[in-house]
């Protein structure tokens, strides 16, 4: 669960681990917009709340206001279903948590990722272009790919991010384009990292 706590007007919110619930970092939400309370996330269940999304607003206001980058990112898991299919579910449980403690250990301290449903991640890269968003999801994509494993199965995964110089006006907006683009990885053989910038108009 995520904590929230309110001090002198500021709202802060604790984002816990993506597996064992330790909490490991805490983010100040100013004018918080959504609607945040306890936030559990089971290693198979479907995200349960807003907290990532409260957190992505959070970071692209900054970045509108002070003109600074961010990027968002949605990574898929490629023939996740055949581990459940094949192995069961209790090895796709354990594969999916080997999966985030993978992800957790390629970003830095400042980036935040949640489980969004099924072998579904959403990473949110603040502070950060087109080339410094390489630089960790390129990393990202090598930890996954050295802890995966799951044979007979052959499990890869496929990422799709957009870097705004500016952001849109929505957190949906920007999770929508990284997705499309992820799926376009997949369109194009899978197993791979799409990256592009966005400038406004």
């Amino acid at each position: 669960m995520g904590a929230v706590v309110t001090v002198t007007g500021i709202v802060f919110v604790g984002i816990l681990d993506l597996v064992t619930g330790v909490e490991v970092r805490v983010y100040p939400l100013y004018f918080l917009p959504l609607s945040v309370g306890a936030w559990t996330m089971g290693r198979r269940g479907a995200w349960a709340g807003s907290l990532l999304a409260a957190v992505a607003w959070y970071v692209s206001a900054l970045a509108r206001r002070h003109e600074h980058p961010v990027t968002i990112a949605y990574l898929d898991l490629d023939n996740f279903k055949s581990v459940n299919d094949l192995l069961g579910h209790r090895r796709g449980d354990d594969l999916l948590g080997t999966a985030a403690q993978a992800i957790r250990a390629a970003l830095r301290g400042s980036d935040c990722a949640a489980r969004v449903g099924g072998d579904e991640f959403v990473i949110c890269l603040p502070e950060t272009g087109e080339a410094g968003a390489r630089v960790v999801l390129n990393r990202v994509f090598v930890s996954l790919s050295s802890a995966i494993h799951a044979p007979p199965c052959s499990v890869s995964v496929s990422i799709g991010a957009v870097a705004w110089s500016k952001p849109p006006a929505t957190v949906e907006a920007m999770i929508l384009a990284a997705d499309e683009l992820m799926y376009d990885a997949k369109r194009t053989g899978k197993n791979a990292v799409r990256v592009i910038f966005c400038e406004p108009g």
